[in-house]
């Protein structure tokens, strides 16, 4: 999905308001990325949380350590440019 991108600290996702788009794409970009890599979301109105469940890889119990970790690096960056005169 990202070439070259194994190395990145941050990626900010800025995609349509879609939440199996943002599902998909956060999947892969948690096995794609090192484990510390930060993933942004710019999204405005889906919850981080739904968002970040995508993270946990299928059969790891959501509870687990492994779980916590990779879906708590799942934030919200919202930016918005506003129009100015």
């Amino acid at each position: 999905m990202i070439a070259g991108g194994g190395c990145s600290r941050v990626v900010i996702q800025a995609v349509s308001e879609s939440l199996s788009v943002k599902q998909s794409i956060f999947a892969s970009l948690a096995q794609e990325l090192r484990p510390e890599a930060i993933l942004a979301s710019n999204t405005s109105s889906i919850s981080i949380t739904q968002i970040a469940a995508s993270t946990i890889p299928k059969g790891v119990s959501a509870a687990s350590e492994a779980a916590i970790a990779t879906a708590g690096r799942v934030v919200g960056a919202l930016f918005q440019l506003d129009h100015v005169d």
